[in-house]
């Protein structure tokens, strides 16, 4: 079946994805998924350009979701309505990545040291290239507290990290 990676893949030419899922019933996929850009222009587009696209070989349609209520029945972390963030102080901003990492070796890199990821991003260059840093959502500012005492200053294939808050969010 249809992976949120193929999902996020797929919609990833109309903008930038900050968010897939696929809906499931139980185990078995629905046959629908929830696709969140950063823009509503982005959304717009994907709209636009997307819909009746094939994807693993079935023609999808596209309709603008108003309202997460599948995301919080699904269990999905609480988000507020304009940006998409965790509670405040919980979002980070982490430099020194290698180039090829992805937003999937992000998350798992925090995932490794305990860490609740609600939502990783790689921050890209107009080309789709990684500038090198990325931003995460996290679950508690106890998360983000123990992200930065476990990885700001760490060495990652030769380079120092620096994970901070970010101001910005």
């Amino acid at each position: 079946g249809t992976s949120w990676q193929d999902l996020k893949d797929h919609f990833r030419q109309a903008g930038n994805v900050v968010h897939t899922s696929i809906l499931k019933d139980g185990r078995r996929s629905k046959g629908c998924g929830i696709v969140e850009f950063e823009t509503a222009a982005d959304a717009k587009n994907a709209m636009e350009t997307l819909n009746e696209t094939e994807l693993d070989g079935r023609a999808i349609l596209i309709r603008e979701d108003r309202e997460d209520k599948e995301m919080k029945r699904q269990g999905s972390a609480p988000r507020g309505r304009a940006n998409g963030k965790g509670p405040e102080g919980t979002q980070l901003v982490i430099h020194g990545l290698p180039w090829e990492f992805t937003w999937q070796n992000l998350k798992d890199m925090l995932t490794d040291e305990g860490v609740e990821v609600l939502r990783a991003d790689i921050v890209q260059d107009r080309k789709g290239r990684s500038k090198g840093f990325g931003t995460v959502s996290v679950a508690s500012k106890e998360d983000a507290e123990k992200a930065i005492a476990e990885l700001d200053g760490a060495e990652l294939e030769g380079r120092p990290l620096s994970v901070k808050f970010d101001k910005y969010a």
